[in-house]
């Protein structure tokens, strides 16, 4: 799953934790998509690239589908979008270790937050407009996504009032969430993939999946309540709701876990379906949990639900 860093990097600007994929010339989007990935669940696999190898294409692992298909999509250049693909970047490991896993998802979405609002910032200056943005995310990278739109909300509260975090609130116009465990997972699946056995211990954002898990209920609770604050504040939006769209793996998924091979479901529906916001639609993809966000490279991928599910979601924010 992993490739060499200059192999599957060519081309990457920006700061180490927002990488621009210059699918366009700068300043010239009307629209930016941020990708955040999941965790690596496969012992013994580099978490390095896992920003990129999460996008990559089923059959070309050394390419990223977001680089090219954006700008190849003949529908997309008839309705006048340009996409803007950055790639966000964080610690993914499933352990803790002396360099690895030792961030909790608090200062995770923390950090984001930070950098995201900022590099939106100097996007909309470059465009000299409030470009919409939308934050697309696989498998855990969803919940870093909500506490990452958590932490820019308390930024725009009376005795902070961050002009630049209001900024990309007004400009955030959807959500798409590939297989992201809103309900945790099962108990004997988040036992199967991360109980690595004597001397691993469970990273903190790992943990967030095991069955019943209080914090993660509570963040859940909070980002619902979030959302409806930014639609209901006229000072945070501009006249409409932020769309919200859930898709979910329906086929196993083989994993290499400390204690030998495991394949079962990973996101199971009930879990993706967990969020209840009111606005949000749900819809199944024929793949594993790797693959629920990977299309197949050239003609064929632009038709798989992979990247069609994703694209009718852009269409359909950016004609609202």
């Amino acid at each position: 799953m992993s490739s060499s860093r200059s192999s599957i990097e060519t081309g990457l600007t920006g700061p180490e934790n927002i990488r621009d994929w210059n699918s366009c010339e700068s300043g010239k989007e009307t629209l930016i998509v941020i990708f955040f990935h999941g965790l690596e669940l496969n012992d013994g696999v580099s978490t390095e690239n896992k920003h990129l190898t999460t996008w990559s294409y089923q059959d070309e692992k050394e390419q990223c589908w977001p680089r090219t298909m954006f700008k190849e999509d003949v529908e997309l250049q008839q309705s006048n979008i340009v996409i803007r693909a950055l790639a966000a970047s964080y610690d993914s490991s499933k352990y803790t270790t002396n360099t690895e896993g030792r961030v909790d998802i608090f200062n995770l979405g923390e950090n984001l937050a930070h950098t995201i609002i900022t590099e939106v910032k100097k996007m909309h200056k470059q465009s000299g407009r409030m470009t919409p943005v939308i934050l697309v995310a696989h498998s855990i990278g969803g919940l870093v996504v909500q506490e990452m739109i958590s932490h820019a909300f308390t930024k725009v509260k009376p005795q902070m009032y961050d002009a630049s975090a209001r900024q990309f609130l007004r400009s955030l116009s959807g959500i798409f969430f590939y297989s992201t465990p809103q309900g945790s997972l099962k108990n004997e699946t988040y036992e199967a993939i991360f109980s690595g056995g004597r001397g691993k211990v469970t990273s903190h954002v790992a943990k967030l999946q095991s069955e019943h898990n209080v914090i993660l209920s509570r963040k859940r609770g909070e980002f619902v309540n979030i959302i409806a604050a930014i639609e209901n504040e006229a000072d945070l939006r501009n006249h409409k709701k932020i769309e919200i769209q859930s898709v979910f793996e329906s086929l196993p998924t083989k994993v290499i876990t400390s204690k030998g091979k495991w394949e079962g479901m990973i996101v199971e529906e009930g879990s993706s379906r967990s969020l209840h916001l009111g606005n949000d639609t749900y819809t199944n993809i024929k793949a594993n949990h790797f693959d629920v966000c990977r299309p197949e490279s050239g003609e064929k991928g632009f038709g798989q639900n992979q990247y069609q599910f994703l694209k009718n979601f852009i269409l359909r924010v950016m004609e609202s």
